[in-house]
Order: C-alpha cells, then sequence, then structure tokens
C-alpha cells in the first residue's frame, strides 16, 4: 500500500501546493478565489509570470519586414489598397488580452471573408495607444475593386458586432479605401502606419554622413513623424502568407531593401510591374467580367 495519503478536494486553495492548485476543488468557492488570484488554468498562471514587455516605437526591422511584405504582395499583384482602423474602447475593451483576442477574432473572419470570395489574405496590422483614443489597431489589406459591395456589408456587420453603443460604430471601425491599382495611396498608408518608428538613427548612417543634418530615421526614410503610445503587445503583425517563411517558400528574391534604393524608386509601382503581377491582374480581371 502506497505512504502517499489521497488528495482532500477539500483542502482550500491557500493551502495547496503549486502542482495541487489545479486539482479539482469540492468548495466552488474556494476554486473561484483560486481563479480570480491565479489564474483557472496552469497556462494562465504561467502567462501572468513572463515580463510584460512594453514598447514605445517600431522597429527599423519591423519597418522594412513591411516593406519587403508589401513588394512581395504587389509581386503577386495585390496592392494594399484598404486602411481599417479599430478603436477598442468603443468596443468596451481595454486590456491587452482583451484587445488582442478580439483582433485574432476579427482577423479571422478577415480572412474567411477574403478566401471565401478568392482573394489572397494579404495584410499588415500595427498597434497604437493615442492619448484620445487609447488602444486602437490599423489594418491595411487587400481589397480588389470586384468585392467592394461585399467588402462594405462586412465592415458594417462586424463594427456592429464589435461595438457596444450603436452611436458610435462609424467611430469604432472606420475605413479608408482607394482603388486596388492606386499604388500611391497603399505607400501612403504605409508612411502614415509607421509613424511610430524609432526615430534615432543607426550609428553607422551617423558615422558615415557627418556631414548630413541630423534628422530623424523617420526623415530619410520618408514616412510619417508621431508619438503612438507606449505598447504592451507586439506593435506589428503581418500576414502569414506575407512573412520571410512565405518568401523563402516561393523562392522570391527581394529587389532591394528600404534602405538599399534611391528615394524615387522607394515607393513606386517596381514589383506591381512584373509579370506575374501583370498575368495575375489580367486573370483576376477576367474572373470579374465572367
Amino acid at each position: 500500500m502506497s505512504d502517499v495519503p489521497d488528495f482532500d478536494p477539500w483542502m482550500p486553495w491557500g493551502g495547496r501546493t503549486l502542482e495541487e492548485m489545479w486539482l479539482p476543488f469540492a468548495d466552488p468557492n474556494e476554486r473561484r478565489m483560486r481563479d480570480i488570484v491565479l489564474g483557472a488554468t496552469p497556462e494562465i498562471f504561467e502567462k501572468s509570470l513572463r515580463k510584460l514587455v512594453i514598447t514605445r516605437y517600431i522597429t527599423r526591422g519591423q519597418c522594412a519586414n513591411v516593406y519587403d511584405a508589401i513588394l512581395f504582395a504587389n509581386y503577386f499583384g495585390s496592392t494594399l489598397n484598404v486602411m481599417i482602423t479599430v478603436v477598442w474602447k468603443y468596443a468596451g475593451l481595454y486590456t491587452e488580452d482583451d484587445i488582442c483576442a478580439a483582433y485574432e477574432g476579427l482577423i479571422d473572419r478577415l480572412r474567411k471573408f477574403l478566401e471565401y470570395h478568392g482573394c489572397p489574405p494579404h495584410y499588415y496590422a500595427v498597434f497604437e495607444n493615442g492619448a484620445k483614443e487609447g488602444y486602437h489597431t490599423h489594418i491595411a489589406v487587400h481589397i480588389p475593386d470586384r468585392i467592394r459591395a461585399e467588402f462594405k456589408e462586412w465592415r458594417a456587420k462586424n463594427a456592429a458586432r464589435l461595438c457596444v453603443d450603436p452611436q458610435t460604430i462609424s467611430r469604432q471601425m472606420h475605413v479608408h479605401m482607394r482603388r486596388d491599382n492606386h499604388i500611391r495611396s497603399q505607400w501612403a498608408i504605409f508612411k502614415y502606419l509607421m509613424k511610430g518608428l524609432d526615430p534615432r538613427l543607426r550609428r553607422w548612417e551617423l558615422k558615415m554622413n557627418p556631414h548630413l543634418p541630423r534628422k530623424t530615421a523617420n526623415y530619410y526614410l520618408g514616412v510619417k513623424q508621431r508619438d503612438t503610445g507606449r505598447v504592451a503587445m507586439s506593435r506589428v503583425h503581418i500576414a502569414r502568407g506575407l512573412q520571410p517563411a512565405a518568401r523563402r517558400k516561393a523562392g522570391y528574391e527581394r529587389p532591394y531593401g528600404i534602405d538599399e534604393v534611391p528615394f524615387e524608386r522607394r515607393y513606386s509601382d517596381y514589383m506591381y510591374r512584373s509579370p506575374l503581377a501583370i498575368e495575375t491582374a489580367r486573370a483576376l480581371q477576367a474572373l470579374t467580367l465572367i
């Protein structure tokens, strides 16, 4: 017979070891107290122990990764021509965990909507924390002209689904749309969404250009500059189909990086004029006519 006594489910949470903490509770009040103090599962408890990383800026690496993702989308004929802005306080959400969960749900519905209409789920998103609106998310996404009407219906339905006050629906989810071949608007969105870029120049940049005025990284990259607040989550999210792994799998080689091209070519339609992009555009046009 084992010398180890059977576990007593009536033991209060304060008397349990960490290994016993998530064993069954006979007293529901003790279980509720455990949930409030430590969390309902070991995973929630472990997550609460992780160091909260708070960032102030978009990094240069994140900015360059988004730029490469846009070029890759253009290579396949997709312009990121629509910007969706979601203000989370109008959905009654204020904590980072709740906002991240709501964002994942919204992105999943957007992805399914695009796939249903035969469109690639090409998008990237930026989280900001404004002094007035609090946490909000900008999403740049490819919406073909052929499904503009359907997208407007999707937007109205999802805005109503998220919003807690019908009078603030237009402020809760705002959409800025341009034509799907409007390259300049795609880059205008990028320059705006990168406004939270770390303005500090790299040491080697200062060393190589000692006679240039001490401008910011935003100035040299041609993006906006504004304080976008402190964010306790990942600031930049990129669709799986546009991430580096997807680019490598496709055998795609970028023509240049954001730091490797003259300014006049940096925000051009170069990749959109690629043979594959033109072929894709013609196929979509034929599909629309059918």
